[in-house]
């Protein structure tokens, strides 16, 4: 379930790789180099501790307040960190931009309801949280 135009990012390696502290069961994470150039999850987790990189083959992703367009929509991250629930989806907009979504994950569903897009630089997009 990628966007066209996303189908470089090839997710074969997947693991488990819970967060600092007890482990978590809400969806595959993925290899860390989806993250953008210059990321691990290392540095993720520098900045926030309980990161943890989501497989978004695996998760419904819908936004319920997208700029200029009415009601929920769904939308095609190349990239979830949660943040113990909280999410920053990485969507890739229609001028070729990418923007970090911030959601609410729904661990019974899978699915992750966002509200607005922050930042197209994850770290600015992380202190926002």
């Amino acid at each position: 379930m990628g966007a066209p135009g996303n189908t470089h990012i090839h997710m074969s390696r997947h693991f488990r790789m819970p967060p600092l502290g007890s482990p978590r069961d809400n969806g595959d994470v993925v290899d860390e180099s989806v993250l953008p150039d210059g990321w691990t999850l290392a540095r993720v987790r520098s900045m926030e501790p309980n990161a943890e990189l989501l497989d978004p083959d695996v998760h419904h992703v819908v936004a319920d307040q997208r700029p200029a367009r009415a009601g929920l929509e769904a939308l095609t991250p190349s990239v979830i960190l949660s943040f113990s629930g909280l999410c920053l989806c990485r969507v890739q907009e229609d001028d070729g931009t990418s923007w970090w979504w911030m959601g609410q994950l729904d661990e019974s569903a899978g699915s992750i309801v966002c509200w607005s897009p922050y930042s197209d630089d994850l770290g600015d997009a992380i202190r926002a949280l």
